[in-house]
C-alpha cells in the first residue's frame, strides 16, 4: 500500500457559462478518474456525456441552476407544481424574492432527478427547456 500525502485546493465557484461549466465538471470528474493528464481543448463535452451514460451523477452536483420563477401569487397551479418539486427532490432550494417570485436553486443530478420523477410538472418541463437550450448536447430528451 502506498501511502499518500493529503492535500486540497479550492478552485472557486464553478463558472456559468455552459462551455467553461463543461470543462468544470470535466475537471471534477477526472479528478475522481485519477485522468486529469487527459485533459484536453475538446475532450469535456464526450467525457461529460460518458458521465451521464454510465450513470456517474454526482461529479454534475458541481454544475448549479437558479431558475426565477415569477408571477405566481395567486396562481394555484404554479403553487402546487412548486410544492411538488420541493417535496421530490433532495438539494433543491427554494428563496422566495420581495417580487412575490421564488428562486429554485439545485444543481444537475437535481433537475434531472426532477424530470426523472415528476416529467408533467410544467415548471420542472420549463427548468428542462432552459437547460436544454443552454447545454443542448447534454439535455436530450
Amino acid at each position: 500500500m502506498k501511502l499518500i500525502k493529503q492535500s486540497y485546493k479550492i478552485w472557486g465557484r464553478c463558472p456559468t457559462e455552459p462551455k467553461e461549466a463543461l470543462r468544470w465538471i470535466e475537471r471534477a470528474g477526472r479528478v475522481c478518474y485519477a485522468s486529469e493528464d487527459k485533459l484536453t481543448a475538446g475532450s469535456a463535452e464526450p467525457f461529460v456525456r460518458g458521465l451521464i451514460e454510465r450513470g456517474h451523477m454526482s461529479v454534475l452536483e458541481h454544475q448549479p441552476y437558479y431558475f426565477l420563477v415569477s408571477d405566481i401569487e395567486g396562481d394555484e397551479l404554479t403553487t402546487e407544481a412548486l410544492l411538488q418539486i420541493t417535496s421530490n427532490s433532495v438539494g433543491v432550494k427554494l428563496h422566495s424574492i420581495d417580487s412575490g417570485g421564488v428562486v429554485l436553486a439545485m444543481n444537475d443530478r437535481s433537475l434531472r432527478d426532477l424530470r426523472d420523477n415528476i416529467p408533467e410538472n410544467r415548471i420542472v418541463i420549463l427548468m428542462w427547456k432552459e437547460a436544454k437550450s443552454r447545454c443542448p448536447h447534454l439535455y436530450q430528451d
